[in-house]
């Protein structure tokens, strides 16, 4: 079954991704501290400092079974992203 990414922006509006939706709320991820986003992959790992550029790294690299962490300032995950298992942050 194909994925559906859909961003929920801070500012109140969304946009989506490529059907199963696997919604990612930023104002939730902001809440927990996320300022950084990482997306690992079996390729290695992308840093992205904004969540649209990892969440479209993340789309792009889900046929490797990638997976999106996002990180507060301590480098500690405060939620995870992968599009195989279905969930969402």
């Amino acid at each position: 079954m194909n994925k559906v990414l859909v961003l929920r922006h801070w500012r109140g509006g969304t946009e989506s991704f490529g059907a199963e939706v696997v919604l990612v709320d930023e104002r939730e991820l902001l809440r927990r501290g996320a300022v950084l986003y990482e997306v690992h992959s079996p390729e290695g790992v992308e840093v992205y400092d904004d969540l649209y550029s990892a969440l479209l790294g993340l789309w792009y690299a889900q046929e490797e079974g990638a997976v999106l962490y996002a990180l507060d300032r301590e480098g500690r995950t405060v939620a995870r992203v992968a599009l195989d298992e279905g969930g969402g942050a």
